[in-house]
Order: C-alpha cells, then structure tokens, then sequence
C-alpha cells in the first residue's frame, strides 16, 4: 500500500508562476498569486523595516509591497523597466512582492522536486520548498506561506 501512495504522490502537479530576482529563477505556486503589476509607485512608510519597500493602492486595497532581496540577503541591484509587483494571497492576507521580471509558468511533478540543499544559508531555508531540475537552470521554489508568516515579518506588519 505504501508504493501505491509514493505513486500516487509522484503523479501530483504543481503549477509556478516563475520570475527572476537578480539572475535567480524562483518560483511561486499559482494558487497563491493573485496577479502581476507594472511596477507601480508605492509610498514609503516611515520607520518601516528595510525589507518593507513601501504600500501601494490596488484597486482601493493598500498592498505593503515587501523588497525579496533583502529578505532573502541578496545584492540589491535597483529596479528596472522589467521591474514587477507580484501580489500574492496567502492566510486571508494579501501582500506585494518586488521581482525583477516574469518568466512563465512551469508545472512541475511533485517527485521530480528535490530538497533544499543543506548548505544554504542558515536562517533562509526555510524560504524554500524545494529546487526543479529544469533543461537549462534551476527553479528555486519559495515558501509563500513562511515568506509572509516569518517573525520578522509579522512583527513589523502588525
């Protein structure tokens, strides 16, 4: 019984809305992406953290848009003309995402994800679901979930 449940398990596909942070493919599950902007300009919040770029007004919604590459200690490298807001819904929260440009939508078999490297940097795997081996580089799949739920994050949110 145990075989047929792994099978069942390596059948399962998972949809990611791809998009690239510096030269980093990273992924998103689509259930969790409500849409994808044009850069938009937002406002700064005074005395917010540094991972917090600012708000933006979506549709009457204020959306706290947060920067990925301070969260996730990457060189900052400015935006762009390919420059997006990701706005993804995750626990009944809504929150905006800076994200250097959109690439597709990649699906992906739940077996052919592997797991996050042991060596990656302490205190950031938890950010990670996983890698998929693509033909020509590798997706580094985010935990959207931890990424708006991590303790950094809602302490300064509330």
């Amino acid at each position: 019984m145990k075989n047929n449940t792994k099978n069942e398990l390596s059948t399962i596909e998972h949809e990611y809305v791809t998009f690239y942070v510096n030269d980093i493919l990273m992924g998103v599950n689509i259930q969790n992406v409500q849409e994808i902007n044009r850069f938009m300009k937002f406002t700064d919040v005074p005395q917010s953290s540094d991972f917090v770029k600012g708000v933006i007004n979506l549709r009457g919604q204020v959306i706290t848009v947060l920067d990925i590459k301070v969260i996730l200690n990457l060189e900052h490298s400015g935006l762009n003309a390919n420059s997006r807001n990701l706005i993804l819904n995750t626990n009944s929260e809504t929150i905006g995402m800076l994200i250097d440009s959109v690439s597709d939508v990649v699906t992906a078999s739940a077996a052919d994800i592997d797991e996050t490297p042991a060596n990656v940097s302490e205190g950031n795997e938890r950010f990670y679901q996983g890698i998929y081996k693509m033909p020509d580089e590798l997706l580094v799949i985010l935990d959207v979930d931890e990424l708006l739920n991590c303790d950094e994050l809602t302490t300064n949110l509330a």
